[in-house]
């Protein structure tokens, strides 16, 4: 059984009225991705007064077009139950026929995979201990990470798993097999991805065998780690499996299930497995849209298992038909490009999920990424409504939308007015995607210093791995507000990314033991500024799309 270690706490807690706690900065951007969402984004901070008023903002890529008529159907994969007899011993025999067959995995890149170089195959299921993993992994030559801190840099295997599709709670596993002579042991790394929600001992059992031309890995992911789902039939949470290879000098390559590679930072790049006693699919073939220049029209591409060339396959969405497409040989693989249908005025609808039938039979289920149809988006406003604990008739506010600099992203925000001092709120903003509403939990300031002042201070931030460490040290202190005094996320005015890991950080880490969101005050730093010292507004577009408006006729300071 492997486990991960606790980080030591960096320092005690003195008793102090008044705490200053002081945040690093480092420069690797963790977690870029390219459409924002609330659930990822949202975060508070203060205009005017604080006793009586809250500002909730959020990026967000504006509003996607109405989805097609019961492609919703087509949303979870049916994850069949095993027995709980099943032994983790690396060779996965017990197995039998069980399971859902993933029989064909992607290369993340678009590229066609090496039949002689680097393949992957997996099972999953479940019992009532946990998910079961079985991957069986070609790979004509063993490289694992030197780095314990950093198993996915070289072979390995990734597992997330989210209480949902959109939502923050998740947690990253990585197996390295232990087949390089240089690592000769299974080596496992955890991570919490939203931590101060979620247990901190994770614990996963795995095993790995050397085979003739790889390796097989066995792992089960006890419920433990993800309390949030039930392990009952019906019960859905998120997945993806990545397979990842490197030899010698060469690039990494990536095998994944839903096709991207970002599910670290964007919970939406995964799949929803339904517990179920069978499967519904057996995955021999994989479905990515994209945007085709030449044709100006959005196409699907179609890869699946060698045994598919010739065979004419049936893409459909919830019970409408797509199309039918003949699957040609690419490279040793089936493969073919179809183009989806346009309506009456040229527009493509929204397809979020489809299923791939040959013949009777289904050989895919698959989620499509969110981007691709945001063809024109536009800033529309989005209604939050905000209660208190005692109150049942919630207050309706709009937010107002203006563009995050040149991304095609866009701003919310909303002002709370006419609040009462030192009063819990909760707040409900819709995440543009989910059909759950965001919840959000905060306090006005004490309208006097009866009691102790307790914030969080710094600057230098950024976006390293070290962030939601130290985010997560100044959240135990439950503070009332965090100042970051410049260099926010070190963006220099002409990075965006750095923008949407900085709020992602802030937003999934700042919050305290009992779910209270930790507003944020910002102040302006040379980072970021295009150009640095010296410039003008229109050279920081960022941070005044975001904090701008709270500085009206004061510059970027405030009191």
């Amino acid at each position: 059984m492997l486990k991960r270690t606790k980080p030591s706490h960096l320092f005690s807690r003195p008793l102090l009225a008044l705490t200053l706690l002081f945040f690093l900065h480092g420069g690797h951007n963790a977690c870029a991705q390219t459409a924002p969402t609330p659930g990822e984004t949202l975060f508070l901070t203060w205009h005017d007064d604080p006793t009586t008023t809250m500002v909730a903002q959020w990026l967000d890529l504006g509003r996607l077009p109405a989805a097609m008529p019961g492609t919703s159907a087509n949303a979870s994969i049916a994850l069949p139950k095993l027995p709980d007899t099943l032994h983790m011993d690396g060779h996965g025999e017990d197995w039998g026929t069980q399971g859902l067959r993933l029989d064909y995995l992607a290369q993340a890149n678009g590229q066609w995979p090496d039949p002689t170089g680097f393949l992957a195959t997996a099972k999953l299921g479940w019992t009532s201990k946990g998910l079961a993993v079985l991957v069986h992994v070609l790979d004509d030559e063993a490289t694992e990470s030197p780095n314990d801190e950093a198993l996915w840099e070289a072979d390995s295997i990734e597992l997330f798993l989210g209480q949902g599709l959109g939502r923050s709670r998740a947690l990253q596993i990585v197996l390295a097999p232990g087949i390089d002579p240089e690592h000769p042991k299974i080596r496992a790394q955890t991570l919490a991805l939203a931590p101060r929600r979620m247990p901190q001992d994770l614990v996963v059992q795995a095993a790995a065998v050397k085979t003739e031309q790889g390796y097989t890995l066995e792992a089960l992911i006890p419920w433990s780690n993800l309390p949030e789902i039930n392990p009952k039939l019906n019960a859905t949470f998120a997945f993806q499996l990545m397979i990842n290879d490197v030899d010698g000098p060469f690039e990494k390559e990536t095998f994944t299930w839903y096709p991207d590679t970002n599910s670290y930072a964007n919970r939406h790049a995964m799949h929803t497995l339904r517990l179920a006693q069978e499967p519904d699919t057996t995955v021999r073939l994989m479905v990515k849209p994209r945007l085709d220049e030449e044709l100006n029209q959005i196409v699907l591409d179609l890869g699946g298992e060698p045994r598919l060339i010739g065979e004419t396959v049936t893409v459909q969405s919830g019970s409408k038909k797509l199309g039918s497409v003949t699957l040609e040989n690419v490279l040793g693989f089936a493969g073919a490009v179809m183009p989806l249908p346009t309506d009456a005025q040229g527009t493509v609808p929204r397809v979020d999920a489809i299923t791939v039938q040959l013949d009777d039979r289904i050989i895919a289920r698959n989620l499509l990424p969110n981007s691709i149809w945001y063809v024109d988006p536009t800033p529309q406003a989005a209604t939050v409504q905000l209660t208190t604990p005692t109150q049942t008739d919630p207050l309706a506010y709009a937010s107002e939308a203006v563009p995050f600099g040149q991304t095609g992203w866009y701003v919310h925000r909303v002002s709370l007015t006419g609040l009462s001092p030192d009063t819990e709120y909760h707040l409900a903003v819709p995440d543009g995607v989910e059909k759950e509403d965001i919840q959000v939990k905060f306090k006005t300031a004490p309208a006097t210093l009866d009691q102790p002042l307790v914030f969080a201070e710094g600057g230098d931030v950024g976006t390293s791995d070290a962030v939601p460490l130290l985010h997560n040290q100044a959240a135990a202190w439950d503070p009332l507000f965090g100042f970051v005094g410049g260099d926010c996320a070190y963006a220099n005015g002409v990075k965006p990314k750095k923008w949407l890991a900085f709020l992602k950080h802030w937003h999934d880490n700042m919050v305290t033991a009992e779910g209270r969101m930790i507003p944020m005050l910002a102040i302006i730093g040379n980072h970021e500024v295009d150009g640095s010292y010296g410039k003008t507004k229109e050279n920081a577009p960022f941070f005044y799309a975001l904090f701008g408006p709270l500085y009206p006729n004061k510059g970027t300071y405030q009191t």
